[in-house]
């Protein structure tokens, strides 16, 4: 789960800073959530 806490990490620096687009944010999140249902399938 090293990565799953490596990747909120991420997100919440992005979340944190002011330049970055709220599309941007929204589409990486679809990304985590599309790799922990997979990563939870392959588990």
């Amino acid at each position: 789960m090293s990565l799953w806490k490596n990747t909120q990490m991420l997100l919440f620096i992005l979340f944190m800073m002011e330049n970055i687009q709220m599309e941007t944010i929204l589409i990486i999140w679809d990304w985590v959530k599309e790799l922990g249902n997979f990563t939870t399938k392959v588990l």
